[in-house]
């Protein structure tokens, strides 16, 4: 659920930039409901190394989504 979330919010966010923080911040708030479910479901640092590598690049694709947008330096 978290993939298709996060598939559906980069296409959502295609073309946004720091200046469009009206996209973004819509687009974020539906990852809000499919990551609570996936940390309270999911062990991300599980023993099998593919399966953990596999969970924690899918949570850099969260942080990828912040990334196109958001400036963190500036705070």
């Amino acid at each position: 659920a978290l993939h298709e979330a996060v598939m559906k919010a980069s296409a959502a966010l295609q073309g946004a930039s720091g200046t469009e923080l009206d996209t973004f911040v819509p687009v974020a708030g539906t990852l809000v409901a499919p990551i609570d479910t996936f940390f309270a479901e999911v062990l991300v640092m599980a023993d099998d190394r593919e399966l953990r590598a596999a969970r924690m690049g899918l949570l850099a694709g969260v942080g990828e989504l912040a990334d196109r947008v958001l400036d963190f330096s500036a705070l």
